[in-house]
């Protein structure tokens, strides 16, 4: 098993910060790429300090949690806990903006190096794994709670039918129940066709069936242009 660092991350924050800083950005990177553990407007990751202690053998447990709370009050993480059983207390850990900033910043100078530079080793999992080769396209986050995902294609699709409104719409349900959509993409069809059928339907409230069919002839030849 190969662990590495960031020296200049060790430089300026401690040897321990920068070998836990480097796990958990790898696994917070991978969850994104794979669209998983997303709470709260961010991508997560967890694990348990006993957990930590067996794939970082040389840091005591004691190491470990002084390690990851000075992280957190240095503002580089932070903790969350969304675990299905009440009971489970495993710890879950995202990046600050602060700490996205930090680790971007390292990430981008390591690519100016020259292939002989080997200060910085993208890491190898340490249990398992399975990384999906194909990476989805980033979701950019919409609605007054940004917690509505979409890709660039996919708003762009939503603004040619018209259906934008559905976002906020969608936003705002989901943070008021606390529900979640696996695609929000696909729900935002469904409600918008939902709607448009049952605006449809309203139109033809009080008409006779020889008038319903009037429009709808009319509408056959002319398109959604005719009015009535």
């Amino acid at each position: 098993m190969q662990h590495s660092f960031d020296v200049e991350i060790a430089k300026e924050y401690g040897l321990k910060e920068a070998i836990l800083l480097n796990h958990l950005y790898f696994w917070v990177e991978k969850n994104k790429a794979n669209e998983v553990h997303y709470y709260d407007g961010t991508y997560w990751t967890y694990n348990s300090v006993k957990a930590f202690n067996k794939l970082f053998p040389y840091l005591s447990e004691r190491q470990i949690n002084n390690t990851l709370k000075a992280l957190k009050d240095k503002g580089i993480i932070q903790t969350g806990n969304y675990n299905k059983s009440a009971y489970d207390r495993t710890m879950w850990y995202a990046f600050t903006k602060t700490g996205v900033s930090i680790m971007q910043k390292c990430k981008m100078e390591d690519t100016k190096m020259s292939n002989g530079d080997v200060k910085n080793v993208k890491p190898i999992p340490d249990i398992n794994t399975y990384i999906k080769p194909d990476i989805k396209p980033c979701k950019r986050e919409y609605g007054e709670f940004k917690n509505v995902l979409l890709t660039d294609d996919e708003y762009k699709k939503l603004e040619e039918i018209n259906a934008l409104s559905q976002i906020e719409k969608l936003s705002s349900y989901m943070a008021s129940t606390g529900k979640k959509y696996k695609d929000h993409y696909a729900t935002i069809l469904n409600w918008d066709r939902r709607d448009k059928q049952k605006q449809e339907q309203d139109k033809y409230k009080g008409m006779s069936y020889r008038e319903q069919e009037y429009i709808r002839q009319k509408k056959l030849i002319w398109g959604d242009d005719y009015n009535g």
